[in-house]
């Protein structure tokens, strides 16, 4: 079976579909091995963010039949940032999973889907070397796994890659059912949905196609809009509008993805490759990636969401792609070297090895391997001191409220406004300050830079962590009237 290139040059010999078959399922083979085992360690020997808790304490309470709320004496409130993962979480926890093994497994097995199908999408046109390459980029990426701790981010990434391999393929009822999951995951599923639907239009000439992408979508989106709305009232995640309230961090930056892992060589030498790709790809059917990827990335530059780290691995996924695609078209218009397949092999070996000795991967993972004790987490000390000396009807303002509510199990109040709508207006009056300095609580989990405890108020600390980076503090006079409950 002969393999095409997007700029055609280089012929390959020909080689029977089943030898093909065979090398690509070894290579596949090999690119799932090394994401599970380098996922699996990276996740197991580090916390998860703090975020991913708002999902557990979620899912515990809807397994116990509470329902998807966060306090159980408030209403339900859309804090969490993705029904579909705390459904998946709830699921575990009814069957004896603890939620935190439940998003290791989910994350470790999106990753090795992930990488799996950063294969399939490069094989077709560039080749089985040039996705492998892409493959084990994808497997030892330290940003994919680490910025989505615990998180649904990869989760949401596979069922991406999965819909433009399917809209390539030109299957396009498919690939709108698997985008309108993706849509289902994150909000910010609406950009593939979206971009299966103008490819379709690009590749069929027919409205047709695009209906066919509308109705492999209608019903995942359908089920969503429509449960999300009846239950919470909107199919808008709260924590949406509690980002945009909050000054801090910065709006999200398009070049911040080379920018936040300026220290991991890798990415710098990946963006003059995903340009080749990029613009290879844009005369045929690959061009929905690159319409993907600039869509997802001006959609979060331009609604003013904050630069959070577990923004970017979609986006970095589909560079590693682009990266093995462009990388492909050099070596395949280097008309003289015959062996160009085999030369280009031992490149993606090499700069494969040259990933996994950086010292990006090397921080953690070498810490684990040596047995260095990993630090504890002053949230969970913080939780545990609460949940001693706490009475059960106290109320807790809380800078970071995962951790601290899930371990608790107290009445927390979220500083950000991600689970409490009623402190929106005063963070986006005042910031922190105004939202201590409005809000009745008992106890207080602040971190100790930032100073945001109000001047005219009194206040005791009464815990601090090990580092003095956070504390917890109760206020020594009552609050005024009118304040948020």
């Amino acid at each position: 079976m002969r393999k095409r290139h997007i700029v055609g040059a280089l012929e390959e010999r020909p080689e029977t579909e089943e030898r093909w078959t065979a090398f690509a399922a070894l290579q596949l083979g090999l690119i799932l091995v090394t994401a599970t085992a380098f996922a699996l360690t990276v996740l197991l020997t580090n916390e998860s963010y703090d975020d991913a808790y708002i999902s557990y304490r979620y899912a515990e309470h809807w397994a116990g039949g509470i329902g998807l709320k966060w306090n159980p004496q408030d209403p339900p409130v859309y804090g969490a940032s993705s029904v579909a993962h705390c459904f998946l979480l709830t699921i575990g926890k009814l069957i004896g999973i603890h939620p935190r093994a439940a998003s290791v497994t989910i994350q470790v097995v999106s990753h090795a889907a992930m990488s799996a199908l950063a294969f399939l999408l490069v094989a077709p046109s560039a080749g089985r070397w040039a996705a492998l390459g892409a493959g084990i980029l994808t497997a030892v990426s330290l940003p994919n796994v680490f910025q989505g701790q615990g998180l649904e981010i990869e989760m949401y990434t596979a069922l991406t890659l999965v819909a433009l391999s399917l809209s390539i393929k030109q299957k396009y009822w498919a690939a709108g059912l698997t985008a309108g999951l993706a849509m289902a995951t994150r909000l910010d599923g609406a950009t593939i949905v979206g971009v299966v639907v103008i490819s379709s239009l690009f590749d069929e000439r027919r409205l047709s196609a695009a209906m066919r992408v509308i109705g492999g979508a209608a019903a995942p989106v359908c089920i969503w809009l429509v449960g999300t709305t009846l239950y919470f009232g909107s199919p808008l995640p709260q924590s949406m509008w509690a980002k945009l309230a909050s000054n801090w961090p910065p709006p999200f930056r398009i070049y911040g993805i080379f920018e936040l892992w300026a220290g991991e060589p890798i990415i710098a030498m990946c963006l003059p490759f995903a340009v080749i790709g990029a613009a290879a790809c844009a005369i045929h059917r690959e061009r929905v990636i690159v319409l993907w990827l600039a869509m997802y990335l001006c959609a979060y530059r331009f609604s003013g969401m904050p630069s959070y780290g577990w923004y970017y691995p979609p986006a970095m996924t589909a560079i590693y792609v682009l990266t093995f695609m462009g990388m492909s078209e050099l070596v395949q218009l280097a008309r003289r070297f015959q062996h160009a397949p085999v030369l280009f092999g031992i490149l993606v070996f090499v700069v494969s090895l040259f990933v996994m000795v950086s010292k990006g991967v090397a921080g953690p993972v070498r810490a684990a391997w040596a047995g260095a004790p990993q630090p504890s987490s002053p949230h969970i000390a913080a939780a545990k001191w609460l949940k001693e000396n706490a009475d059960d009807g106290d109320r807790v303002l809380a800078y970071e409220i995962g951790k601290i509510g899930y371990v608790s199990g107290l009445y927390v109040i979220d500083m950000f406004g991600l689970v409490s709508p009623d402190v929106l207006p005063y963070l986006s009056a005042g910031g922190f300050t105004e939202v201590i300095r409005k809000t009745r609580f008992d106890y207080a989990f602040v971190l100790t830079e930032r100073n945001v405890l109000p001047t005219d108020q009194t206040f005791r600390t009464v815990w601090t962590s090990e580092n003095e980076e956070y504390r917890i503090v109760v206020r020594e006079e009552a609050v005024p009237a009118g304040s948020a409950g």
